[in-house]
């Protein structure tokens, strides 16, 4: 994707604007030392990448070096200047992981040499995709010496991302084949897929300095994201926060730094001396940082040895490098140019998120031996050879691409299948939003539910908690036909889960239809209807019959119960369902009738407004009554509202 917006010439001509199309991706040379990159950089684009002293003394890059490249159509790129010499293979790797599209160059009076091949391996495993090949220097040799040196390299890229690629011989000192490698150049460019800005920012810090007159200043290529003049930035792994003063791109002033674009930010409130490359710029409340990440290993095929278990390795990512182990998951040793599962445990913490690329080089001595994709973020030592370990980082490797997937394993795998929506974003290190997304399409998929206090749970641990739900509403239903609805208490009791969680799961039940609740805290099955059998009807019409006849001094539950032929449990579920259905009342130790209370309440009314206040041995007499019954009677109409008491009296709740 294009992008025009308007930048400043320079600081003398602030004000007058121009647009320029910028393609937001980077272009990275690889190559053996003394190859001729940095010649050839300075012929494509007219500016010399090296900038330090001593590369210039010595004609020999050191560090990265940059630059810009504008395409016959008139899109400006980016361009990473890398050193080819063995000692700076960890400068390289920083500036190589920002690459969308490599030169690889070698030079024909040297044909391939050590550093070519371990460049474009580092390449490879970085997973970089598009490239083109320069022939430097054929204007040191003859026509047969350019010959053998394409076969050489032709030998080097079979079976790599760059076998189909062109080799283009050139001369950065006569021009020779540059008009040529400068349309294969704009070929490829058009055909890269650009890096995607609207996520949060995030830019792994290339280069850091202090700039007279502004202050600290850092440098990268946004690997996500975009950031503005003014914005807010957390530099991690120490936590800062700072402002951004203002913006450049490819030495232009601008208000708008993206993904892909090389950046030099000019930032306030930290000193640069406690920034250094291998930091990370982003935006602040996000991404997180780990001493452990999971992962996809291959290692490479030129190894000659075999990697053994908690090999001591150098670990490259964005443009860090930290010394850590390789733990391999699922296997004792892993041989060349095999790949496998493994946990890198690291000395010092990072900032990677799952898809992100790395490389491993050994301790000593210092080869790179491969590299991969991170899968996902741990907090713990994982342990080798369990298959649900395995499973789940193999699952993750998979879902790389699919993120409502990723989302869907990550809430699987958290302690009791339930996780928050921060700390979704916390372990995945992602863009909120777009796990909000993620979110939102699987509630509407059924693969996961909100079950409350912000949890989230995964379709197999809700499908195993309903479960358990159903589990005692079934059992309850059955010891009590007769009752509608069970208390939720006895549902809380029966399947061990806390309130709040209980109560999240049986909404997200009742809206698929599988539960129905009532106020008060009562649940049943959804379309259970109770009903007695003509037996319990028959002992149903005695007991309502009996407590009914009773009036204000009914019988005692135990003599209730004894009465019938039925068990136990049958009989004081036949009390609990004339209590559900309206008919009983239960106060302090005894049933009450329904009717009985009515007339009851009706008395109380008639003699309170009579007499000014509730004359309890009126009612005691008029319902021929003892106050072992008519104590807990009146606690009960208190307990509705009905009447209050005041001292040694009572009165209307509607008389005051």
């Amino acid at each position: 994707m294009i992008r025009v917006f308007p930048v400043t010439r320079k600081r003398s001509d602030f004000f007058r604007k121009r647009l320029v199309q910028v393609h937001n991706i980077t272009i990275g040379t690889a190559g053996h030392i003394d190859h001729g990159k940095s010649e050839l950089i300075s012929r494509l684009t007219g500016i010399h990448p090296d900038r330090l002293k001593e590369e210039k003394e010595r004609g020999m890059t050191i560090d990265l070096g940059y630059s810009f490249y504008e395409t016959a159509g008139g899109l400006r790129v980016g361009i990473i200047d890398v050193p080819g010499h063995e000692r700076f293979i960890k400068n390289m790797v920083a500036g190589a992981t920002s690459m969308d599209l490599v030169i690889l160059v070698v030079a024909a009076d040297d044909g391939v040499m050590p550093q070519t091949r371990e460049h474009l391996n580092i390449m490879t495993v970085l997973g970089i995709r598009k490239g083109v090949v320069a022939l430097t220097k054929i204007d040191l040799v003859d026509e047969e010496m350019v010959e053998l040196a394409q076969e050489d390299v032709r030998d080097l890229v079979q079976g790599t991302f760059l076998q189909d690629t062109p080799i283009v011989p050139v001369s950065s000192v006569t021009g020779a084949g540059i008009d040529d490698l400068r349309a294969l150049l704009d070929r490829e460019i058009d055909s890269v897929e650009p890096l995607d800005y609207d996520g949060i920012f995030r830019m792994p810090i290339q280069r850091v300095f202090s700039s007279k007159g502004f202050g600290t200043v850092v440098t990268g290529v946004p690997v996500s994201g975009s950031v503005r003049v003014g914005d807010i930035l957390e530099i991690l792994p120490r936590g800062d926060s700072c402002r951004v003063r203002g913006i450049q791109a490819y030495g232009e002033a601008c208000e708008l730094g993206r993904a892909g674009h090389r950046n030099a930010l000019n930032i306030t409130d930290v000193n640069y001396r406690d920034i250094r490359r291998g930091f990370v710029a982003a935006n602040p409340g996000i991404y997180s940082t780990t001493t452990f990440f999971e992962a996809e290993l291959y290692f490479m095929e030129g190894a000659g040895f075999p990697l053994r278990n908690r090999t001591e390795v150098r670990v490259h990512t964005g443009t860090s490098e930290v010394m850590g182990r390789v733990v391999l998951l699922d296997r004792k040793v892993l041989n060349p140019g095999e790949s496998a599962l493994v946990q890198l445990r690291l000395r010092d913490p990072v900032v990677v998120v799952p898809g992100d690329r790395y490389i491993l080089r050994l301790h000593s001595p210092l080869i790179t031996i491969g590299g991969g994709a991170v899968v996902g973020l741990t907090r713990m030592k994982l342990k080798r050879f369990k298959d649900h370990v395995v499973n789940r980082v193999e699952a993750r490797l998979q879902s790389l691409g699919d993120l409502p997937t990723l989302v869907t394993i990550e809430v699987e795998a958290y302690p009791g299948g339930m996780m928050t929506r921060r700390d979704l974003a916390t372990v995945l290190n992602r863009d909120p939003d777009r796990i909000k997304e993620a979110v939102s399409q699987l509630m509407e998929s059924g693969d996961l539910f909100d079950v409350g206090q912000g949890l989230l749970m995964e379709r197999s641990s809700f499908e195993k908690r309903a479960g358990q739900v159903m589990a005692v509403l079934e059992k309850e239903h059955e010891a009590s036909p007769l009752v509608p609805y069970i208390d939720v208490n006895r549902i809380r009791s029966g399947s061990r889960m806390d309130g709040p969680l209980l109560q999240g799961v049986l909404k997200a039940m009742e809206a698929r239809g599988v539960v129905e609740t009532a106020k008060g805290g009562l649940v049943r099955k959804a379309g259970f209807e109770a009903g007695p059998t003509p037996e319990q009807q028959a002992f149903i019409d005695s007991l309502e019959a009996s407590v009914r006849d009773g009036r204000a001094t009914p019988p005692a539950i135990q003599s209730l119960v004894g009465q019938s032929s039925l068990s136990l449990d049958e009989s004081r579920s036949a009390l609990e369902y004339l209590s559900s259905i309206g008919r009983l009342v239960k106060i302090g130790g005894f049933f009450f009738h329904s009717a009985v209370l009515d007339e009851i309440r009706s008395a109380i009314r008639e003699v309170a407004k009579e007499h000014g206040e509730v004359k309890i041995p009126l009612i005691r007499d008029r319902f021929e009554t003892s106050r072992k019954y008519l104590i807990p009677l009146m606690e009960y109409f208190d307990g509705i509202g009905f009447t209050r008491r005041v001292g040694d009296k009572r009165y209307l709740k509607d008389q005051e």
